[in-house]
């Protein structure tokens, strides 16, 4: 019944909103309130941002319109409304700088990473949940951040910092995050692993990725393709290019499990944006890679290092068939 007279009561004195400017705020916070607690997030959502505050009789002190701006971004957020968020996310970052308010400038660094990541800028992402992820405080008036919300913001970033498109930038972040003892304890690490240190990413390796993506992770492109496929073959691509000095594009598309023609697509963007060394002849369909002496070293390493893998992976298939053979 609450709910019903609040919203018949905002309608009747709609008319002379500035007479009662005060009594609205009061009566948008509460139905805000019930709105959230029957998790109506977007409802709630809208009704503290017609609160007015920026306008109006009475000029609100910044504090208290950061402190809207911010609940009001984490409101779109539950119901995954990145568009909305960032909007009231933009007008709190002109004010943050100057807040005092610890858990107020936390919920807006934990939406801001948000709205980073649902508007699929992985890399920025990344970085905002690894800085989360590292906090030394964890008492924030009366919340607690337990161990699991910092090792959950860490996968958080992981997952990101993978989905990044390749290049240096996301090289520097991945051996940021390799480095870090409590990577190891993730279920992600094996992949994590892997990207690091560039190698071929296997099918098992991209699952475990694909298990600790978000549902807007995962939304599709025009062409079919999602956030994760992108990077594999982006990552594939780079992990192909230490292993190779040159590959036909077919064999190349072959290898990605991707058609020719869309591995030199992929190949071009990628020189176009240094993000990759090397050119294509197109008449004779292949992609020569570009290394230097101390790459063409790195080169040689890799591959030995590949072929003591497959040694490996042969010598466990042949355990597992005819068990520990006599020494």
């Amino acid at each position: 019944m609450h709910k019903e007279i609040a919203q018949y009561t905002l309608e009747a004195v709609n008319a002379r909103a500035v007479v009662y400017e005060d009594e609205i705020t009061v009566l948008r916070e509460n139905l805000a309130e019930v709105f959230e607690r029957e998790e109506k997030w977007s409802e709630a959502a809208r009704t503290l941002a017609a609160i007015p505050l920026e306008s109006g009789m009475r000029v609100q002190p910044n504090d208290v319109k950061l402190r809207k701006y911010v609940k009001i971004a984490q409101l779109y957020l539950e119901d995954d409304d990145a568009v909305s968020a960032e909007s009231f996310i933009n007008r709190a970052s002109a004010l943050i700088s100057a807040s005092s308010d610890e858990k107020v400038n936390l919920h807006y660094k934990v939406s801001y990473a948000r709205v980073l990541d649902a508007k699929r800028k992985f890399y920025d992402a990344a970085v905002r949940y690894y800085e989360l992820s590292k906090l030394e405080k964890r008492l924030y008036g009366s919340q607690l951040i337990e161990d699991q919300e910092l090792i959950q913001a860490l996968g958080y970033a992981i997952t990101c910092a993978i989905l990044t498109p390749a290049g240096p930038l996301r090289s520097r972040l991945l051996a940021m995050l390799y480095k870090d003892e409590r990577s190891k304890h993730l279920s992600i690490f094996a992949t994590l692993e892997a990207v690091h240190l560039n190698r071929l990413l296997r099918k098992d390796q991209v699952e475990a990725v694909a298990a600790t993506m978000r549902p807007h992770q995962l939304a599709e492109s025009s062409d079919g393709s999602n956030a994760l496929d992108r990077a594999v073959t982006e990552h594939n691509l780079v992990a192909v290019s230490k292993l190779y000095t040159n590959i036909r594009i077919e064999e190349l598309g072959n290898l990605l499990q991707i058609s020719k023609e869309r591995a030199e697509r992929v190949a071009a963007l990628m020189i176009g944006s240094n993000r990759l060394q090397g050119t294509i002849d197109q008449v004779d369909g292949v992609l020569e890679f570009s290394h230097s002496q101390r790459q063409e070293i790195d080169l040689w390493d890799r591959r030995i290092l590949c072929l003591c893998e497959k040694l490996d992976d042969c010598s466990e298939t042949i355990k597992s068939v005819f068990g520990e053979l006599p020494g």
